[in-house]
Order: structure tokens, then C-alpha cells, then sequence
């Protein structure tokens, strides 16, 4: 059964914004990117490399 994607519009359009964050806060470089369902934002999905 589908559902609607729902959730909240944080960081929408601001993913550069969002990845320098995470990295002064926390030192870590991730890859952040938006996915669009019928032409709005679904949802962000962040990628983190392991640290080895």
C-alpha cells in the first residue's frame, strides 16, 4: 500500500548550509541530497564515510 510522503520543511533548499553545519559542529564531512516527489522536497538523505 503507498502512502504520502510527509515530514517537516527543515533545511529545504538549504543542503550547502546544512553539510557546513554538520561540520563545524561535529568535524565531519557528509554528502547531503534533496529527493523531490511530485516536484516538492521528500525528504534529504545523508550519506556519512566510515572513518577507518
Amino acid at each position: 500500500m503507498l502512502h504520502a510522503v510527509v515530514g517537516s520543511d527543515f533545511a529545504e533548499n538549504e543542503v550547502g548550509e546544512l553539510t557546513d553545519e554538520i561540520y563545524e559542529r561535529l568535524g565531519i564531512r557528509i554528502e547531503a541530497t534533496e529527493l523531490y516527489e511530485d516536484g516538492a522536497c521528500a525528504c534529504t538523505v545523508c550519506s556519512i564515510s566510515s572513518r577507518r
